[in-house]
């Protein structure tokens, strides 16, 4: 995070996703993927995500990546799924669809004519966490799909794992500069509160 530039300060904070208009990425997605069906926005931080939902309804997720997001990131994810699927072909995992080109991603030119990542992953589906009791059972079965999911990635290892997380608790004493990007005072009293306690 930490960023001497001013410039660099907002392009930080600016986490807003790509806004492509839905008919080009429709396009997009059968050109390079082969994909046509219903498409259904649905929400993110920072990438512009569709579920696809085809004839056959077979559900996809296109993704495309914001521009300010590293490609070394970008390539991280890619390379821990791939990882994964040879490692652990049945664990519970999205999987890439592949391009015509047999390629894993393709480049996209949004409005403004900056490039952007695009891929195609599986969809999973299932209930959120937050929208179901957290008995005993459901919560073994939860540590016992992050423990195989911990054991498939032994050994894995990538140049961007160590890439600075926003969410990561480890990094919140690093977020304390940045409370005087929130205008209301009241807020940002209460944030710098609950930076220092945690601190």
């Amino acid at each position: 995070m930490g960023h001497d530039h001013p410039d660099q300060e907002i392009k930080f904070l600016n986490r807003n996703p790509p806004a492509i208009p839905e008919e080009t990425v429709r396009r997009l997605a059968l050109e390079a993927f082969g994909l046509e069906g219903d498409f259904k926005p649905l929400v993110s931080e920072r990438d512009q995500n569709f579920r696809i939902r085809t004839a056959r309804s077979d559900p996809f997720v296109l993704k495309i990546s914001n521009v300010d997001e590293d490609s070394g990131v970008v390539d991280l994810q890619t390379q821990a799924l791939l990882h994964l699927e040879r490692v652990d072909p049945g664990l519970p995992v999205p999987r890439f669809v592949r391009t015509r080109k047999s390629g894993t991603s393709t480049w996209m030119k949004g409005p403004d004519g900056a490039k952007h990542i695009v891929r195609v992953l599986t969809y999973l589906p299932g209930i959120e966490l937050s929208k179901v009791s957290l008995t005993s059972t459901v919560l073994r079965d939860v540590g016992k799909t992050v423990a195989k999911l911990d054991l498939a990635l032994r050994g894995f290892f990538h140049p961007a794992a160590r890439h600075e997380l926003l969410w990561e608790l480890q990094q919140v004493p690093r977020l304390q500069p940045y409370t005087s990007h929130i205008p209301d005072k009241l807020d940002r009293a209460r944030v710098e509160r609950v930076l220092a306690d945690f601190a």
